[in-house]
């Protein structure tokens, strides 16, 4: 029986990498900190925006675990944009 490979799950990633990927996300979080108002709030709802067309393409083209995940996920995320 020829032995193959396993399939890398999507999720699957080292602690060196979530610890970088927090560390650059706190700096340019930090760089938010320094802008005038302005730049700040188009800049929040630029990325606000961004993470949800990110979920919602992971409820339209995700795998079922994947899928679950982006509709948890999506109920708060879109209920920024219904905020008065």
């Amino acid at each position: 029986m020829p032995m193959t490979a396993p399939k890398r799950r999507w999720f699957a990633f080292s602690l060196r990498t979530m610890f970088v990927a927090v560390t650059v996300t706190a700096c340019l979080l930090y760089l938010l900190i320094g802008k005038p108002d302005y730049v700040v709030v188009q800049l929040i709802l630029l990325f606000s925006a961004a993470y949800l067309t990110v979920l919602l393409v992971g409820i339209a083209f995700g795998s079922r675990d994947i899928r679950a995940f982006c509709i948890g996920a999506a109920v708060p995320a879109a209920g920024f944009f219904s905020a008065p």
